[in-house]
């Protein structure tokens, strides 16, 4: 994989978020509005809090096929969200869904404002930016946990 990324969440809990626009987006995320919405659109009813990062995929850049099931995280849904006002399929930055085969058998592409949720485990990747794209892909991404908070203890 070949992408930046900057962990939100684990700024938030540090008290270091360097933009109020980052405390704000964990704020929301952390709220029950927010996750009573997620496990109903889910069906996953022990989701308990949520983390986000902030990604960058510019020209080159892209993610491998991966099911983002880590030991010891509980996640139970991926979401991204994407904030490009204009994105072309034929840039590239697909999120690209995996079948066992190797083949894809479905695709988003980014789209400004809007919120996509899947279940992990689910094979998928980022196909790769294309050199002429005019623009890189930014993204909120994060995943939806069950179980305690492991960085919340830690808040300052």
């Amino acid at each position: 994989y070949i992408y930046e990324n900057f962990s939100v969440y684990d700024a938030w809990h540090a008290g270091h978020c360097p933009e109020d626009f980052m405390a704000e987006l964990m704020t929301f995320l952390s709220a029950e509005p927010f996750l009573a919405l997620a496990r109903s659109i889910t069906g996953h009813k022990d989701i308990a809090f949520a983390d986000a990062q902030l990604t960058r995929f510019g020209p080159g850049d892209f993610l491998t096929t991966h099911d983002d099931n880590v030991a010891g995280k509980n996640r139970r849904a991926a979401y991204v969200i994407s904030l490009n006002p204009v994105w072309r399929a034929d840039w590239g930055g697909i999120l690209n869904f995996i079948c066992p085969d190797g083949h894809i058998k479905g695709g988003i592409t980014p789209s400004f404002n809007a919120l996509n949720l899947f279940t992990v485990p689910q094979s998928h990747a980022v196909s790769q930016i294309a050199s002429y794209a005019p623009f890189a892909r930014y993204s909120i991404t994060g995943w939806l946990r069950a179980g305690a908070d492991p960085m919340a203890a830690r808040q300052i």
